[in-house]
């Protein structure tokens, strides 16, 4: 029915809706539907949010304003036959903000939208009858358990009544499925650790979906490492449906100090096996670049997040004050634990940093922040995640948080900054070597202001342990390194290096260097005449 609707000759645009409960895999259907590599799909979850739509739709993660997305994305899909998914669509109203960006352009483009609510898809596809999504049946349960333990390996005969038993326990829900087979694959291949993971799975069955999966969750959970239970509950962190960068998590679990250092491996690759680890047990998923196939990000099931959010607030983990859908941010209760792990908010509100908690190791906001740095009372913060509003100044007074060891600012100008001040250098102040635990620096320029630049004091190459620098257009005080400067064996990534500065002198103080971009206008370029001398970095990566 669904692939009749999708290939039927019918030249207008259609809405082909699919109507399942969640954990039977309806996103998984969805994208399946189509194996083209580069297929746009957006999540619009409970808490819809139009932005949200139109970044992911357009894969960006750009700061235009909505009414410009919107505009890039419809004269982007203007005349051209296409088949998008949008995925988790709760009511007619957010269906309403969204569906106008898609152009109805008489030639048989499509669009499959997944939700929970029969009323929602009925309206979307304009009274046309929906997909209904089954739960599995017992053969496609076993199958997918196989598929899920034993894609590397041969199946061991002995442990197939055990497998039998433990597909039809999971009752037809593809989540459950995949999450116990993630286990089943971690806990080894013995009889006894099989039969007793079968016992487990049989006091998580439930008549509740919902229920089963946080149990099955809860199951797996409890048999992450140690380490491996922080790393999973860092992702609450993350708004719902968020991508998940790779470089992003990897830096902040390293400045967190969750991970196990291996004489072997650099910290990196160490955070990149424990993200592999996760992905194997099925609690987080792959989300590849759609035009060149590379993972770059991450994603979370709906229903795992919300395992997430629950197990990191049974813990000393983290406060997260953003809020549910059916609550005003701004009107939350803005008590704060002194005994969590950090904070993380979506609001512009002051009153967050009259949290008293002095022992928070991280504060992060996602929306635009109006305070000042001294105002924060967390002394022992390592990281630090802020996009500061109507600010093109550095914040030189979270200089005395000398625990930073990740920070990443966005400073957004307002258009009267902008207009009174077209160019405007920013400029780091060379205390900043004060910082000396800081192993990431990210610097964001965001809104009008984008002829500004960035001044780096060389006092930041004697940071030693430095290891990402990602930083908007920018510019050295000195055309070449002073006897303080030292050799950041430790730097991997420098984002932003002007291209003046690519000479033998300063290339040398990077041996480790694996990834580089280079910025600047002509002149840089046309003034640096040793381009070449990027080759003596032997670590950098293609």
């Amino acid at each position: 029915m669904i692939l009749d609707q999708l290939a039927s000759r019918e030249r207008e645009l259609e809405v082909v809706s699919i109507v399942v409960m969640e954990g039977i895999g309806k996103t998984t259907l969805a994208t399946k539907l189509y194996s083209n590599p580069i297929l746009p799909k957006a999540s619009v979850s409970q808490g819809h949010c139009v932005r949200n739509v139109l970044l992911a739709l357009l894969y960006t993660t750009s700061d235009e304003p909505d009414n410009q997305l919107a505009d890039r994305l419809h004269k982007l899909l203007k005349g051209k036959r296409y088949f998008l998914v949008i995925d988790d669509i709760w009511t007619a109203e957010a269906w309403d903000d969204i569906e106008l960006f898609f152009p109805d352009c008489n030639n048989g483009s499509r669009i499959v939208l997944t939700t929970q609510n029969v009323e929602v898809s009925e309206y979307a596809s304009s009274g046309k009858p929906a997909y209904h999504m089954s739960l599995m049946n017992f053969y496609e349960s076993w199958s997918l358990l196989y598929e899920k333990v034993f894609a590397k390996d041969s199946f061991p005969h002995e442990f197939e009544q055990l497998e039998k038993q433990i597909a039809f326990k999971c009752g037809g829900l593809p989540l459950s499925i995949v999450v116990i087979g993630g286990l089943l694959s971690k806990i080894g291949k013995s009889l006894g650790e099989w039969q007793s993971a079968a016992n487990n799975v049989s006091s998580a069955v439930s008549t509740d979906v919902d229920v089963q999966c946080m149990k099955v969750l809860s199951l797996s959970y409890h048999y992450l490492p140690s380490h491996l239970k922080l790393c999973f509950l860092y992702f609450s962190i993350f708004a719902e449906d968020q991508l998940i960068f790779v470089d992003k998590v990897v830096q902040l679990w390293v400045a967190e100090g969750f991970l196990k250092v291996e004489e072997i491996k650099s910290i990196e690759e160490v955070a990149k096996t424990c993200l592999n680890q996760l992905i194997d047990r099925s609690l987080i998923s792959i989300c590849e670049h759609p035009r060149f196939g590379k993972i770059e990000s991450y994603g979370m099931h709906d229903v795992t997040r919300e395992f997430c959010l629950r197990a990191a607030q049974n813990t000393i983990f983290g406060n997260d004050h953003r809020g549910k859908s059916n609550q005003n941010p701004c009107t939350q209760s803005m008590q704060c634990s002194s005994k969590s792990r950090g904070l993380i908010s979506n609001h512009n509100e002051e009153e967050y940093v009259r949290c008293h908690n002095s022992e928070a190791y991280y504060f992060i906001c996602f929306g635009r922040f109006l305070c000042r740095v001294t105002e924060f009372p967390f002394k022992l913060v390592r990281v630090l995640h802020l996009a500061l509003r109507s600010c093109i100044n550095f914040p030189s007074e979270m200089l005395h948080l000398i625990h930073l060891r990740y920070v990443s600012l966005s400073l957004c100008s307002s258009l009267e900054q902008y207009r009174e001040i077209p160019r405007c250098i920013i400029g780091i102040p060379p205390s900043i070597s004060c910082l000396f635990y800081l192993q990431t620096f990210i610097i964001n320029l965001s809104g009008v202001g984008l002829q500004y630049r960035i001044m780096l004091p060389l006092e930041i190459l004697t940071m030693p342990q430095l290891r990402h620098l990602h930083l908007d257009w920018n510019y050295f005080q000195s055309h070449e390194p002073t006897e303080k400067s030292l050799v950041l064996k430790n730097l991997q990534c420098f984002s932003g290096l002007n291209a003046q500065y690519c000479t033998g002198s300063f290339f040398r103080l990077f041996p480790n260097l694996k990834k580089s971009e280079v910025r600047g206008v002509p002149k840089d370029f046309s003034s640096c005449k040793d381009m070449n001398d990027i080759s003596s970095l032997d670590q950098i990566e293609e």
